[in-house]
């Protein structure tokens, strides 16, 4: 009996053991192709088909937004500053800082529902032609190079993306159905229906993709930052399941007043 047990059990170990190995990977997207500036970040990304293995579909860029009392341009990412910025920063910063570490494996089966359960969702830009995920751009069609994401301090400037030359409006996600983000523009801009605690938090239908910040009491003392990873997503042709590789961290930047 016990050697009927055992058998089964390395027959199971054998088969789970293969399923391990045959999940295929994808690069994480290396922290020497990122370039992190005050006001923005650049990418020298490879092109999906480059992705050995056929499996990469496209990079997704994932961001969330944090309420402020502190104001600064440029932010250092010691727990201390994070903190001080927002608490919920400096937790999801800890809580994906393995995730990032080129060093370390990590299961990152899920990891898209991972990102959305912290309520960071995708970024979007318009084209000028519509308004699309920025994973459209960067799929199967995109050969690699380099584009600019910048959060430029002015007073109404627009956060943008600079790609073959074309200057992009960065917008925040629709809301995939589960909240109906404010202001309805969904430009990356400091503006009081944006740095509102009351429409914040995870459990808002507003906009769940902005923290909360209890220590900033009045709309003149509300700063809103942003946080963004970037990763390769693509597609299991055997199980047809969606896979990722390690996310990177793309930097933390302050939004623009909106006027």
């Amino acid at each position: 009996m016990l050697k009927k047990l055992a058998g089964i059990l390395l027959a199971a170990g054998i088969f789970l053991s293969c399923g391990l190995e045959d999940t295929p990977h994808l690069d994480q997207p290396g922290e020497w192709r990122v370039t992190i500036r005050p006001d923005g970040v650049d990418l020298n990304l490879q092109g999906i088909p480059d992705f050995a293995g056929g499996h990469a579909r496209n990079y997704a860029i994932f961001y969330r937004l944090y309420i402020s009392d502190h104001l600064t341009l440029s932010v250092q990412t010691s727990p201390a500053v994070l903190s001080l910025i927002n608490p919920a920063l400096n937790a999801d910063f800890s809580f994906f800082a393995p995730f990032t570490n080129p060093t370390v494996t990590v299961n990152t089966a899920g990891l898209g529902t991972v990102f959305t359960n912290r309520s960071f969702f995708e970024l979007y830009v318009n084209t000028g032609a519509g308004i699309q995920n920025i994973s459209t751009l960067l799929g199967t069609g995109f050969t690699g190079g380099t584009l600019q994401i910048n959060f430029p301090q002015g007073h109404g400037d627009v956060p943008h993306l600079i790609m073959g030359g074309a200057n992009l409006p960065l917008l925040r996600s629709t809301g995939v159905g589960t909240f109906s983000p404010l202001p309805v523009g969904r430009l990356f801009q400091n503006h009081p229906e944006l740095n509102d605690n009351s429409s914040a938090g995870a459990a808002s239908h507003i906009n769940r993709d902005t923290a909360t910040n209890a220590a900033a009491p009045t709309a003149a003392q509300r700063w809103v930052y942003i946080s963004l990873y970037i990763l390769v997503r693509g597609l299991d042709n055997n199980t047809f399941a969606t896979i990722f590789s390690q996310p990177t961290h793309l930097g933390i930047f302050l939004l623009p007043e909106a006027n």
